[in-house]
């Protein structure tokens, strides 16, 4: 995790677009892997973010009634990878334009805004003369990241880069069959394709290695019509035989098609 405020020099941005509207900057705090230079929508979508948010503070981890955290978090891993905090009309916490931190925040859920932990409180306008709150925070997931990217033609979306991925593996696994092609002893004079017994698959945009089962050994212009091999992902949820596993299964006819185009 990295906290500061927004770099808008790195951004390109002017200095005024890195403040909110009381002239404090914005806190801004990321998780350090979503800021690599070379991300790409497999890399994003897998990004564990580790920003928690809280319906109070002091932050306590978990759901109520035991704890106070609000945002989607499974196996202790939170899916915020960034946000943003405008300390609104006090500015209690705040660093300025000048880069000097205003007044302390009095109550505990403007305070843990500002501690420079990941932990972070998002509730309604409080004027409570001991823990007012008037922050404004924008929480932002591996989705929130991808989207923008994805409707502007920069990255494709996770079943746009799995059908290249499985096409990649058709091509892969037949370019295999006709490398190893051998031709009968007698006639008729047509070529055998053997299918590889097995082989190491790409990873699917979820970052689960795509499974290949191999449906015949080898195939050939004389064989029977029926399946030649399946290739499956294991879906978001990265595990096997779920509901939401995608599955492609490339019949003889079609082998045999690519073999001819690839030939």
């Amino acid at each position: 995790m990295v906290t500061g405020i927004v770099p808008w020099i790195s951004l390109g941005i002017s200095s005024d677009a890195a403040s909110d509207g009381y002239y404090n900057r914005f806190t801004y705090q990321v998780v350090l892997a979503a800021t690599s230079t070379s991300l790409t929508s497999q890399t994003v979508a897998a990004i564990s973010g580790a920003i928690s948010l809280h319906s109070s503070g002091p932050g306590v981890l978990g759901a109520p009634p035991t704890g106070n955290q609000v945002n989607d978090c499974g196996s202790s891993t939170c899916k915020v990878v960034a946000i943003l905090v405008s300390h609104g009309r006090n500015g209690y916490g705040a660093f300025s334009a000048q880069g000097i931190q205003q007044t302390a925040a009095i109550g505990p859920d403007e305070l843990e805004n500002t501690n420079g932990d990941s932990l972070f409180v998002v509730k309604d306008f409080s004027d409570s003369p001991t823990n007012p709150y008037d922050d404004i925070v924008l929480a932002l997931t591996p989705n929130d990241l991808l989207t923008p990217l994805i409707q502007g033609g920069v990255l494709k979306d996770s079943h746009a880069v799995l059908n290249d991925d499985f096409e990649a593996s058709k091509t892969a696994i037949i370019s295999y069959a006709i490398s190893n092609r051998s031709a009968p002893a007698s006639p008729p004079p047509a070529y055998i394709y053997p299918l590889p017994a097995s082989w190491t698959p790409p990873n699917d945009p979820w970052i689960t290695p795509i499974q290949y089962v191999p449906l015949t050994t080898q195939i050939s212009t004389s064989s029977p019509p029926g399946d030649a091999f399946s290739l499956r992902s294991a879906g978001p949820d990265g595990v096997l035989n779920t509901s939401d596993d995608i599955v492609v299964t490339i019949s003889i006819d079609e082998a045999l098609a690519l073999i001819a185009r690839l030939s």
